[in-house]
Protein backbone atom coordinates (compact mmCIF):
# COMPACT_ATOMS: atom_id res chain seq x y z
CA UNK A 1 0.00 0.00 0.00
CA UNK A 2 2.79 1.96 -0.01
CA UNK A 3 1.50 4.22 -2.96
CA UNK A 4 -1.76 4.80 -1.40
CA UNK A 5 0.59 7.13 1.65
CA UNK A 6 2.60 8.91 -1.10
CA UNK A 7 -0.82 9.34 -2.94
CA UNK A 8 -2.81 10.66 -0.09
CA UNK A 9 0.05 12.70 1.49
CA UNK A 10 -0.36 14.54 -1.87
CA UNK A 11 -3.87 15.32 -1.30
CA UNK A 12 -2.96 16.56 1.54
CA UNK A 13 -0.66 19.13 0.64
CA UNK A 14 -2.97 20.45 -2.01
CA UNK A 15 -5.77 20.50 0.78
CA UNK A 16 -3.67 22.51 3.26
CA UNK A 17 -2.12 24.57 0.12
CA UNK A 18 -6.08 25.42 -0.46
CA UNK A 19 -7.16 26.13 3.31
CA UNK A 20 -3.76 28.77 3.64
CA UNK A 21 -5.52 30.44 -0.09
CA UNK A 22 -8.77 30.14 2.11
CA UNK A 23 -7.33 32.04 4.85
CA UNK A 24 -5.40 34.68 3.20
CA UNK A 25 -8.61 35.04 0.83
CA UNK A 26 -11.01 35.92 4.00
CA UNK A 27 -8.16 37.90 5.34
CA UNK A 28 -7.71 40.21 2.40
CA UNK A 29 -11.20 40.18 0.85
CA UNK A 30 -13.93 39.57 3.81
CA UNK A 31 -16.21 41.48 1.80
CA UNK A 32 -16.83 39.02 -1.34
CA UNK A 33 -18.13 36.00 -0.47
CA UNK A 34 -18.22 34.73 -4.20
CA UNK A 35 -14.53 34.11 -4.68
CA UNK A 36 -14.41 32.51 -0.71
CA UNK A 37 -17.46 29.74 -1.56
CA UNK A 38 -15.76 28.82 -4.93
CA UNK A 39 -12.21 28.20 -3.03
CA UNK A 40 -14.12 26.42 0.02
CA UNK A 41 -15.63 23.91 -2.86
CA UNK A 42 -12.21 23.23 -3.60
CA UNK A 43 -11.23 22.77 -0.19
CA UNK A 44 -14.49 20.30 0.21
CA UNK A 45 -13.44 18.28 -3.25
CA UNK A 46 -10.10 17.68 -2.08
CA UNK A 47 -11.71 16.59 1.37
CA UNK A 48 -13.63 14.33 -0.40
CA UNK A 49 -11.06 12.83 -2.60
CA UNK A 50 -9.19 11.85 0.45
CA UNK A 51 -12.10 10.64 1.95
CA UNK A 52 -12.69 7.97 -1.38
CA UNK A 53 -9.24 6.82 -1.71
CA UNK A 54 -8.51 6.03 1.63
CA UNK A 55 -12.30 3.94 1.86
CA UNK A 56 -11.14 2.65 -1.36
CA UNK A 57 -7.89 1.35 -0.80
CA UNK A 58 -9.00 0.36 2.93
CA UNK A 59 -11.50 -2.08 1.25
CA UNK A 60 -9.36 -3.40 -1.21
CA UNK A 61 -7.09 -3.89 1.92
CA UNK A 62 -9.77 -6.35 3.44
CA UNK A 63 -11.07 -8.15 0.08
CA UNK A 64 -9.15 -9.67 -2.42
CA UNK A 65 -11.24 -11.94 -5.60
CA UNK A 66 -8.98 -13.14 -8.41
CA UNK A 67 -10.10 -11.81 -11.54
CA UNK A 68 -11.49 -8.59 -10.00
CA UNK A 69 -9.22 -5.25 -9.88
CA UNK A 70 -10.09 -1.77 -8.52
CA UNK A 71 -9.61 1.54 -10.59
CA UNK A 72 -9.44 5.40 -8.61
CA UNK A 73 -10.17 8.05 -10.44
CA UNK A 74 -10.04 11.65 -9.15
CA UNK A 75 -10.01 15.31 -11.12
CA UNK A 76 -7.71 18.48 -9.27
CA UNK A 77 -8.35 21.11 -12.20
CA UNK A 78 -6.10 20.31 -14.87
CA UNK A 79 -4.72 17.30 -13.06
CA UNK A 80 -6.05 13.74 -12.78
CA UNK A 81 -4.95 11.06 -10.71
CA UNK A 82 -5.74 7.59 -11.47
CA UNK A 83 -4.94 4.19 -9.28
CA UNK A 84 -5.06 0.84 -10.85
CA UNK A 85 -5.06 -2.01 -8.08
CA UNK A 86 -4.61 -5.44 -9.88
CA UNK A 87 -4.28 -9.43 -8.12
CA UNK A 88 -1.00 -10.84 -8.95
CA UNK A 89 -2.35 -13.92 -9.85
CA UNK A 90 -4.39 -11.83 -12.81
CA UNK A 91 -1.38 -10.07 -14.15
CA UNK A 92 1.50 -12.46 -13.69
CA UNK A 93 -0.01 -16.16 -12.80
CA UNK A 94 1.28 -16.04 -9.60
CA UNK A 95 1.53 -14.07 -6.08
CA UNK A 96 4.01 -15.48 -4.88
CA UNK A 97 7.96 -14.42 -4.77
CA UNK A 98 9.44 -15.34 -8.21
CA UNK A 99 11.33 -18.95 -8.26
CA UNK A 100 11.87 -19.34 -12.27
CA UNK A 101 13.91 -17.12 -14.89
CA UNK A 102 10.92 -17.20 -16.76
CA UNK A 103 8.67 -15.78 -13.60
CA UNK A 104 11.06 -12.89 -13.20
CA UNK A 105 10.95 -12.00 -16.66
CA UNK A 106 7.27 -12.00 -16.66
CA UNK A 107 8.43 -9.14 -13.57
CA UNK A 108 10.18 -7.34 -15.93
CA UNK A 109 7.64 -7.17 -19.27
CA UNK A 110 4.68 -6.40 -16.51
CA UNK A 111 6.96 -3.26 -15.13
CA UNK A 112 8.30 -2.13 -18.32
CA UNK A 113 4.18 -2.23 -19.86
CA UNK A 114 3.20 -0.85 -16.55
CA UNK A 115 6.09 2.50 -17.04
CA UNK A 116 3.47 3.80 -19.79
CA UNK A 117 -0.27 4.12 -19.91
CA UNK A 118 -1.07 3.27 -23.63
CA UNK A 119 -1.14 -0.77 -22.99
CA UNK A 120 -3.21 0.01 -19.54
CA UNK A 121 -5.45 3.15 -19.19
CA UNK A 122 -6.22 5.17 -22.48
CA UNK A 123 -7.55 8.77 -22.20
CA UNK A 124 -8.97 10.98 -24.60
CA UNK A 125 -8.80 14.67 -24.49
CA UNK A 126 -5.05 16.47 -25.14
CA UNK A 127 -3.21 14.87 -21.89
CA UNK A 128 0.41 14.43 -21.11
CA UNK A 129 1.06 11.70 -18.49
CA UNK A 130 3.39 13.58 -15.95
CA UNK A 131 3.82 10.74 -13.67
CA UNK A 132 3.93 6.64 -13.56
CA UNK A 133 4.34 4.49 -10.43
CA UNK A 134 4.07 0.97 -9.54
CA UNK A 135 4.77 -1.75 -6.96
CA UNK A 136 6.90 -3.26 -9.21
CA UNK A 137 10.66 -2.75 -9.18
CA UNK A 138 12.92 -5.03 -10.94
CA UNK A 139 12.94 -8.45 -12.40
CA UNK A 140 14.12 -10.24 -9.02
CA UNK A 141 10.96 -8.77 -7.15
CA UNK A 142 12.38 -7.27 -4.65
CA UNK A 143 9.30 -4.70 -3.81
CA UNK A 144 6.96 -8.22 -4.69
CA UNK A 145 9.09 -9.42 -2.21
CA UNK A 146 8.51 -6.70 0.60
CA UNK A 147 4.91 -6.07 -0.14
CA UNK A 148 4.29 -10.07 -0.46
CA UNK A 149 6.05 -10.36 3.81
CA UNK A 150 2.75 -7.78 4.58
CA UNK A 151 0.21 -9.48 3.01
CA UNK A 152 -2.69 -11.29 4.96
CA UNK A 153 -2.13 -14.74 5.68
CA UNK A 154 -4.48 -16.05 3.35
CA UNK A 155 -1.26 -15.04 1.01
CA UNK A 156 -2.57 -12.47 -1.28
CA UNK A 157 -1.03 -9.85 -3.06
CA UNK A 158 -1.62 -6.88 -5.67
CA UNK A 159 -0.04 -4.70 -7.70
CA UNK A 160 -0.57 -1.15 -7.65
CA UNK A 161 -0.30 1.61 -10.27
CA UNK A 162 -0.78 5.10 -10.60
CA UNK A 163 -0.64 7.31 -13.03
CA UNK A 164 -0.79 11.30 -13.32
CA UNK A 165 -2.45 13.10 -15.82
CA UNK A 166 -1.78 17.04 -16.81
CA UNK A 167 -4.52 17.56 -19.46
CA UNK A 168 -5.46 20.74 -22.04
CA UNK A 169 -9.47 19.09 -22.35
CA UNK A 170 -11.25 17.49 -19.73
CA UNK A 171 -11.29 13.49 -20.11
CA UNK A 172 -14.41 12.17 -21.17
CA UNK A 173 -13.59 8.65 -22.00
CA UNK A 174 -11.16 6.32 -20.05
CA UNK A 175 -10.67 2.75 -21.69
CA UNK A 176 -9.35 0.16 -19.86
CA UNK A 177 -7.19 -1.67 -22.26
CA UNK A 178 -5.43 -3.88 -19.76
CA UNK A 179 -8.20 -6.46 -20.09
CA UNK A 180 -6.73 -7.27 -23.25
CA UNK A 181 -3.38 -8.67 -22.18
CA UNK A 182 -4.90 -9.95 -19.10
CA UNK A 183 -7.46 -13.18 -19.89
CA UNK A 184 -8.37 -13.80 -16.22
CA UNK A 185 -8.89 -10.27 -15.19
CA UNK A 186 -12.79 -10.11 -16.00
CA UNK A 187 -13.87 -7.25 -13.76
CA UNK A 188 -12.78 -3.53 -12.67
CA UNK A 189 -14.51 -2.00 -10.10
CA UNK A 190 -13.99 1.66 -10.39
CA UNK A 191 -14.81 4.68 -8.66
CA UNK A 192 -14.23 8.22 -9.84
CA UNK A 193 -14.38 11.64 -8.12
CA UNK A 194 -14.15 14.85 -10.68
CA UNK A 195 -15.16 18.33 -10.85
CA UNK A 196 -18.62 17.85 -11.79
CA UNK A 197 -19.33 14.19 -11.16
CA UNK A 198 -18.67 11.15 -8.86
CA UNK A 199 -19.98 7.47 -8.77
CA UNK A 200 -19.51 3.86 -9.21
CA UNK A 201 -19.43 1.31 -11.92
CA UNK A 202 -18.12 -2.25 -12.57
CA UNK A 203 -15.78 -2.05 -16.34
CA UNK A 204 -16.16 -5.43 -17.93
CA UNK A 205 -14.67 -7.36 -20.66
CA UNK A 206 -17.60 -5.97 -23.29
CA UNK A 207 -17.72 -2.63 -21.26
CA UNK A 208 -14.56 -1.55 -20.52
CA UNK A 209 -14.65 2.08 -20.54
CA UNK A 210 -16.28 4.60 -19.16
CA UNK A 211 -17.97 8.42 -20.43
CA UNK A 212 -18.74 11.24 -18.58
Amino acid sequence: MFHMIIFLRGLLKRLFSSVCDVSFLVESQSSSGGNLVLFMNKVWVRLSLIFLFSMGFSANAQQHTHGQGQLLISQDGTEWHMQLILPAADSLGFEHVPETQAQKNKIESLAKKLQENAAVIEVDGRCALIKAAHSLVNQHGDELHKNHEHDNEQDHHDIEVEYQFSCKDAITQVYVKIFETMPSLNAIELQWLLENSQGMLTLTRSHPYIEW
